[in-house]
């Protein structure tokens, strides 16, 4: 009997000689391919079931079969050569299951015709590979009873047999997976909302082909978490004096931005209405153009719903403390508030409006990866969607 006849791998609870621990160098790869170049003739038992091969020289263990993969992750981390000069993409990562124990951060290689498992991922985790001499009787002489894998020589190469969860378990897996990345796509759709809103759209139907699950707040975008960093939130006004449309009319006049839009515009005046929350967006070339603006805007705004705007709050900068719009809203009898130096959180509604907005917009932009100079569009897109 040799020594190399078998391997055990055990976990780090394991006790023993750790001199026992002996090197194995193998190049799975290949000799696989020195086996025979096509390795499809092993057969679907074979190759397209769960055989592994124990390799020393993968860094990761990897396989070709998505299907044997949940909580699967898309991450495209470069490739692998192969002996044949291919090479494959490294696609994403997941976990599988092989009886009761689960082996996560797998690589899915697409177009990778092996399972490799890799005997330093395994021992990264704090596992030990030990080598036994078969005694006689054929046993391995593991006292400990911590073994949790073992792999035979086979020919040149240690090959170990891996058993899925059971069908009806993976079909759950599969759905959950499935509506994680569903719930994801619709989160686009919406310009990144948070996904609050989202269960909302499916507690009140209001979106065909959204799935009845709802989504929980702690799968993160990681669009989201690029574009949403910000300062604690402020307080938030729990009553509102506002019974009507136009009541209140909160507008702030965003800082130029380090980058002009496609149509040459810098600036961005928002105006909120506090009773429905509707908001309007208006880009500028110059800063100066914000008087006109308004004033035209609140006309037109009058006309089109048949109500008189009430008041007007913004901050106290002198694109606001205007003559000219000062003069304007006298005359048609608006009261102007201002909000005190130094103190957004008196123009609450309007900020929180700000940060919502550049939140979604910078959110589609990282996932999307357009230029800079399509803020605006992005902005709108969040505005209006």
């Amino acid at each position: 009997m040799h020594a190399k006849d078998l391997i055990c791998l055990s976990d780090k609870s394991t006790k023993g000689d750790v001199s026992s621990l002996l090197p194995i160098c193998l190049s799975t790869i290949r000799q696989l391919y020195t086996i025979d170049h096509n390795p499809t003739k092993y057969g679907p038992s074979f190759i397209g079931g769960h055989m592994w091969y124990f390799d020393s020289g993968a860094f990761r263990h990897a396989t070709g079969q998505r299907n044997i993969l949940f909580d699967y992750v898309v991450r495209v981390e470069g490739f692998v050569t192969l002996v044949d000069k291919r090479r494959l993409p490294i696609m994403g990562y997941g976990r599988m299951t092989n009886g009761e124990h689960v082996i996560k951060n797998v690589r899915y290689v697409e177009g990778l015709p092996f399972n490799l498992f890799s005997s330093s991922q395994f021992c990264d985790g704090g596992y030990l590979v030990k080598q036994f001499i078969l005694g006689s009787n054929g046993e391995d002489g593991d006292e400990d009873g911590n073994v949790v894998l073992r792999t035979r020589k086979n020919g040149h190469l240690y090959t170990m047999m891996f058993y899925a969860v059971p069908q009806q378990v993976e079909a759950v897996v599969m759905l959950a997976e499935a509506t994680k990345e569903e719930s994801g796509l619709w989160h686009q759709r919406v310009s990144h909302q948070n996904f609050r809103y989202r269960n909302k759209l499916v507690s009140k139907h209001l979106a065909k082909g959204l799935s009845e699950t709802r989504q929980s707040k702690d799968n993160l975008c990681s669009a989201c978490e690029k574009g949403k960093m910000k300062r604690s939130s402020h307080p938030l006004k729990m009553e509102t004096n506002c019974h009507n449309p136009l009541d209140m009319l909160h507008m702030d006049l965003c800082e130029p931005m380090r980058v002009e839009s496609l149509a040459r515009k810098k600036y961005m005046l928002v105006l909120v209405d506090e009773y429905s929350q509707y908001t309007w967006l208006e880009f500028l070339r110059a800063k100066s153009d914000a008087i006109d603006l308004i004033i035209a805007f609140i006309k037109r705004i009058q006309v089109l719903l048949g109500r008189q705007v009430k008041r007007l709050r913004s901050d106290n900068g002198t694109k606001f403390c205007n003559a000219k719009l000062r003069s304007f809203l006298e005359e048609v009898g608006i009261n102007h508030n201002f909000s005190a130096v130094c103190t957004p959180q008196q123009n609450g509604v309007i900020e929180r409006k700000n940060c919502t907005l550049f939140e979604a917009a910078r959110s589609m932009m990282a996932h999307s990866g357009v230029p800079p100079s399509l803020w605006a569009e992005a902005v709108s897109t969040a505005c209006f969607t």
